[in-house]
């Protein structure tokens, strides 16, 4: 079942994120990290009345203060690092997050993959590097190469390494609660984490909220749903797996794209589409 809650988390991802793009692109990450966790706690809360309040097992409140200060970190430094570097040369960065929990996850939740499984999950990253690597004439090892020079790149490096160790303690969290009870809680957390960090920063959270509240209510709402099938994904499958699956909203943004916005993408992201495809159905047979 963890394949199919991967695949779906995906697809909710490529929706929230086609979402944002048409109706609440004017708002930057902080902002938006906080009005998406905020707006879906109204309904999470029904999650909770349905499901009840689990038994808190000892080591819950660790796993979500680690994965809302990590979260709401990774949010800020995305948004530094956009600042400081082409999207194009950022971006390739996260492509190597399923690596880094192939790292951690050993350490924090226990789990290392089988010889076959890392195999897939290093044929999906390298699709996922092709995908987002646009400047084919700088070389295979341009991103690389400006690691040393670029802040940006080095920030959006920190990011995916934030993103990999959030994972696993998002799995810790819904071990020590519930999915329904974890899914409230981390919304509510990352809310209260990214808005001084907004404010910081010279955002205006809930003056974006009330201005932009109607047009984020469905990306909000898919953000819980990305969020929810993912927490249900690492409660049976191993987290580097369920990344990598993950790792297909790309894929699936990159169709949405083409048929509702009439982009129209390069014949080398589609050589990219097919090896991360490739990768996720060879990850699935091989578990």
């Amino acid at each position: 079942m963890w394949f199919i809650y991967s695949l779906l988390s995906a697809v909710f991802l490529a929706g929230r994120d086609l979402a944002v793009k048409r109706q609440a692109s004017r708002l930057d990450s902080l902002s938006l990290s906080f009005a998406l966790s905020a707006l879906a706690l109204p309904v999470l809360a029904l999650g909770i009345a349905v499901f009840g309040v689990p038994e808190l097992k000892p080591g819950f409140w660790g796993a979500l203060a680690a994965a809302a200060l990590g979260d709401g970190l990774a949010a800020l430094l995305y948004v530094r690092a956009l600042k400081a570097a082409d999207l194009s040369r950022a971006v390739p960065m996260l492509s190597f997050l399923p690596v880094f929990q192939v790292l951690s996850a050993p350490f924090l939740v226990g789990e290392t993959p089988s010889a076959a499984g890392l195999a897939c999950i290093l044929v999906t990253v390298a699709g996922s590097y092709l995908l987002n690597f646009s400047d084919w004439r700088a070389g295979l090892w341009a991103p690389f190469k400006i690691l040393f020079r670029e802040r940006g790149s080095r920030l959006m490096l920190a990011v995916a390494l934030l993103w990999s160790l959030t994972a696993s303690f998002h799995k810790l969290g819904v071990q020590r609660s519930s999915p329904a009870f974890w899914l409230f809680a981390v919304n509510a957390a990352i809310a209260l984490m990214t808005y001084p960090l907004a404010r910081a920063f010279g955002a205006s959270p809930l003056a974006d909220l009330r201005a932009q509240g109607r047009a984020l209510v469905l990306p909000a709402f898919a953000n819980a749903l990305t969020m929810g099938a993912f927490f249900a994904a690492v409660q049976t499958g191993q987290v580097a797996y369920a990344s990598s699956i993950r790792r297909l909203s790309v894929v699936f943004s990159l169709a949405a794209g083409a048929v509702l916005l009439r982009e129209r993408p390069s014949a080398a992201r589609w050589w990219g589409v097919a090896v991360m495809t490739a990768g996720a159905a060879l990850l699935a047979l091989a578990d």
